[in-house]
């Protein structure tokens, strides 16, 4: 390399990273440029990406136990439904007040073998067609003890009113009991 020839280039290399003072700035360029670089993203097909707008969304009630057999996800737009349904709900806390006239209720409810298990909603997005409802199961690990019998927790939000069809997606994630 030229550095061998030309000898103020290799004090200077050699400074550059023998030298407390300059080795630690040169580090700190050196994990900034890589920061920078990293933070680099390739360009996307606009086409491929949904624009959707995160909806705001408040709970009102969740619980372990429901009078349901199945999965239910449901969406109450009238205070009727709703009646019909909050009896099937037994929580510790009572469910607050619901304003049907500008919002609408989102139930997510999961039967369970065991206790111990949670339903937590995560976001509501409109994508101009429709809400996308999206919960998470949240389930005991291996090193957790749990109740063996019947539960369905369930959980319930609140939206913006509107009349837009609502989809629901949802995931299982372990959560585990023990700190490590």
């Amino acid at each position: 390399m030229e550095f061998k020839n030309n000898p103020l280039s290799f004090r200077i290399v050699h400074m550059f990273f023998t030298h407390p003072t300059v080795s630690f700035r040169a580090g700190v360029i050196f994990l900034m440029a890589g920061g920078l670089l990293s933070a680099c993203e390739r360009e996307q097909d606009p086409e491929a990406i949904s624009p959707s707008m995160a909806v705001y969304f408040e709970s009102v009630g969740q619980g372990q136990s429901a009078a349901f057999t199945d999965t239910m996800e449901v969406v109450v737009r009238d205070s009727v439904a709703w009646a019909r349904l909050e009896g099937q709900l037994d929580t510790v806390l009572p469910i607050e007040r619901i304003d049907f006239s500008t919002t609408m209720a989102l139930l997510a409810a999961v039967p369970t073998p065991m206790g111990g298990t949670n339903i937590l909603f995560e976001s509501v997005e409109d994508d101009g067609a429709s809400l996308i409802a999206t919960y998470s199961i949240g389930m005991p690990g291996r090193d957790c003890r749990v109740i063996d019998g019947h539960a369905v927790p369930f959980q319930v939000v609140i939206v913006p009113r509107s009349d837009a069809p609502v989809r629901f997606e949802h995931g299982a994630e372990l959560y585990p009991c023990t700190l490590r």
